[in-house]
Order: structure tokens, then sequence, then C-alpha cells
């Protein structure tokens, strides 16, 4: 998402100390993904990268500010998506809008958020991006 648009750009992320562990997949960036365009088993993004760093005693990735609002903006338009599926879904439990796993990621937003949080209340969470990325 640099240069302002959403132009799909491949990141490589390498360390010399190896870790047991891999960095989350993101639903947000998978969903993009599964739209068509490419297909991938594994995509995550700089926001889940950086905590995955910090948690295994790694260097961050630098991510400008602009880049960091707008991919936070994302994850919570995702989130409010869900949000709004999973409440029609209840109303009328013979649509199918979500997949299974994003019943799921939708009922722990929920859970955390409540019925119908904002997009504002949920951009200004870091609690959304740990859920998304669980």
């Amino acid at each position: 998402m640099p240069h302002g648009n959403d132009a799909v750009r491949w990141f490589v992320y390498g360390s010399s100390k190896q870790c047991q562990s891999t960095c989350p997949k993101c639903p947000v960036l998978m969903s993009k993904f599964n739209e068509g365009k490419e297909t991938s088993d594994f995509v995550s993004c700089p926001l889940a990268l950086i905590e995955w760093a910090k948690s295994n005693n790694l260097c961050e990735p630098h991510l400008p500010d602009a880049q960091r609002t707008k991919l936070v903006n994302r994850h919570a338009q995702y989130a409010n998506r869900l949000i709004r599926c999973i409440n029609r879904m209840k109303i009328e439990p013979s649509q199918k809008l979500l997949s299974e796993d994003e019943i799921k990621i939708s009922e722990k937003i929920q859970k955390e958020f409540g019925e119908k949080p904002s997009l504002a209340e949920l951009e200004a969470s870091d609690k959304l991006l740990s859920i998304l990325h669980s």
C-alpha cells in the first residue's frame, strides 16, 4: 500500500535469528487475495509482522504513519463488515454471508466490542488487531 494505492505487493522479512513461531495470517488481507485476484496459503500484514517481531525480540520493520493508519482503517472496515453480516445472519439464518472462520472472528469481535460497535471504536482499539491476527 505504499504510494497511496491498493496494488498488491509482496514483502519478505528476514532474520538471522531462528524462531519457533510464524507470523500470524491476516484475514483482512487474505480476503483481498480470495477475490479471485490472487491466491496464497499464507498472507500476513505489516501490522501482524510488527507485533510478531516484537514478541520474538526481533527488529521491527518500519511502517510509515500514513500506511499504518490506512491498514488500521482497513482492519476496522473488515471487522465492521463481519459484524453487519453476522447481525444479518441472526435475523435471517438461511443467509450464508460468512465462512465458518469469519463467523468465529465476528463472534470474538462482538464479545469484545458489543453487537454494533462504531467504526471509530474499532479503529481506536489495539484489541481488534489482536483478535484478527490470532
